[in-house]
């Protein structure tokens, strides 16, 4: 190499190529340079106290991650449920509120914090609203959302040293919740029901719930309260009750088989065919369903099929991706796995055509990622099919490739995407090095990771996209929950949170106000 061609490989390694106009320079520039010491070991920046916690209250499932603890992160909930509530109690309350019943829906970690927040609400207008009923069809109210969701948070006030006698807030919350639930409600968790109706006395006289019993109409509460033998039409009391009257019969072997499948078909004809089965339930049983069919011809997998492929039902299920794995891993019969991509593609209809452009999907493939590739594959896998062509998959470890995988039904994608998982280091520049090097231009990159990037230096790359090739959107899906970030939340990069599809909605309605998670917070109605 002579002495021009040696300045010219140097003038070309610092520089780079020539930005593309002074907007793009002045752009880059605003970026602000990271400060904080990430877990991970890179350098990054701290999420706001308010967003870290909905990142909490979103992702965390009471399992250790790679990087903290179960205890670390409960830790992490106290203190910040304190901090923020001391300056903004409202905010604490609503946001429990909003994950419990609008964003992922998780239960343990809400209801846990909504144990925590109670002393520094207590004896204010905000703890009888927290312990309320989430209204479904008004979309507002506390955050029981199920009649369970009162026994939870009861056994948790009583496990952390509060004994049986409950706070007056949330005694007259839960009363309330009681009082207005339907029959159907009540009986099926009637288990429950008794057990806090003993602590909060609900008045049946305040409930329009009645049920018939021995030709008399009675207040269900009352027939509940009695020990009435009453019980909600569920499938898992019909699936109970074929088998008390297959042991009447008094048959054995062959005979009892065929009895016991016949009986269970039956149930869940009937379930079906009424729309009584939830879409949680109904994929959890898919092998049960199918096994108990009378024959490959059978109605039931038709039926059942025509229930599965609603996809908007997986929205209000709260189902999450990887849910929906476990369901194709049952699915035996190729029209029910044809049901299940249906459905999937129905739940993303809207997604695929508000997120426009070219789109980089850039997925972590690094070893802090091991305990959560499930997720981050069933989350990549809905991604990368929704956008079908104008989307193009990387990924990152110790260092950034273009994916040679190519869209295809959801499960073919999943599990070609989770064998590719390798481990290592974690270098986000090197991710988005590749993206800016591919002769695609593209108008939005979704980062799917824990946010931990450990190996160079993410923002001078950032700059550099910006300066050499475009702006683009910046979508960063945490699956951690970690508080920290590569790259920071403002402008048009965005941070997501969640295990479900409602994250997705996220997406198709955010204008990339950096603050817009806390703004639907805030305007939630208790």
């Amino acid at each position: 190499m002579n002495k021009k061609q040696s300045r010219d490989a140097l003038i070309k390694g610092v520089v780079g190529k020539v930005a593309t106009s002074k907007e793009a320079i002045k752009e880059a520039n605003a970026v602000p340079e990271p400060t904080h010491s990430m877990l991970g070991g890179g350098i990054g920046y701290k999420l706001d106290d308010k967003l870290h916690l909905l990142t909490v209250l979103n992702t965390y499932n009471f399992t250790d991650s790679y990087y903290k603890s179960s205890s670390e992160f409960i830790s992490t909930l106290c203190n910040l449920i304190e901090k923020v509530a001391m300056e903004d109690p409202e905010f604490v309350t609503k946001a429990i509120v909003y994950s419990r019943c609008c964003g992922s829906g998780l239960r343990s970690i809400t209801q846990l914090a909504s144990v925590i927040l109670l002393p520094i609400i207590r004896n204010t207008p905000l703890a009888k609203k927290l312990f309320s009923k989430w209204d479904k069809k008004n979309g507002k109210g506390g955050m029981i959302y199920r009649p369970d969701d009162m026994k939870a948070i009861q056994d948790l006030w009583k496990m952390l040293g509060n004994g049986i006698v409950l706070p007056n807030s949330m005694k007259k919350g839960f009363r309330e919740v009681i009082e207005s639930l339907d029959s159907y409600s009540l009986l099926k968790y009637k288990k429950y029901i008794i057990d806090i109706s003993n602590l909060v006395h609900p008045n049946p006289k305040k409930s329009k719930a009645t049920v018939e019993v021995d030709g008399e109409v009675i207040p269900t509460i009352s027939a509940i309260m009695s020990g009435k033998n009453v019980s909600a039409d569920t499938w898992e009391t019909g699936l109970s009750d074929v088998g008390q009257v297959v042991a009447d019969l008094e048959v054995e072997g062959e005979a009892k088989e065929e009895a016991l499948r016949v009986g269970k078909r039956e149930v869940f004809l009937q379930l079906l065919q009424e729309d009584k089965m939830g879409y949680l339930a109904m994929i959890r049983n898919i092998s049960n369903i199918l096994k108990n069919a009378s024959s490959s011809n059978d109605e039931i997998i038709s039926l059942l099929c025509s229930r599965i492929q609603e996809g908007e039902r997986i929205r209000s299920a709260k189902i999450m991706p990887h849910q929906l794995i476990n369901a194709y891993l049952h699915a035996e019969d190729k029209r029910v796995v044809e049901a299940l991509d249906k459905a999937i593609k129905v739940a993303m209809v809207n997604f695929s055509e508000v997120i426009t452009g070219k789109v980089a999907i850039l997925l972590d493939v690094s070893g802090s990622m091991h305990k959560i590739i499930k997720e981050a594959a069933a989350i990549t896998s809905i991604l990368y099919n929704a956008l079908a062509d104008r989307a193009s998959l990387f990924i990152f470890a110790e260092r950034g490739e273009k994916s040679k995988i190519a869209p295809s039904k959801f499960s073919a994608t999943f599990y070609n995407i989770l064998n590719g998982f390798t481990g290592g280091g974690t270098n986000l520049e090197d991710g988005l090095r590749v993206i800016k090097n591919d002769p695609v231009t593209y108008d939005r990159i979704i980062i799917i990771s824990d946010n931990e990037a450990n190996r160079g230096y993410c923002v001078t790359m950032y700059k550099e996209y910006i300066k050499t090739k475009n702006s683009p959107k910046i979508y960063s899906v945490d699956l951690a929950g970690y508080g920290e970030t590569s790259l920071p939340i403002e402008g048009k990069v965005r941070l997501y949170y969640g295990k479900t599809f409602a994250m997705f909605d996220d997406m198709i309605m955010d204008e990339f106000n950096p603050m817009s998670h806390i703004d639907r917070v805030n305007q939630l109605e208790l």
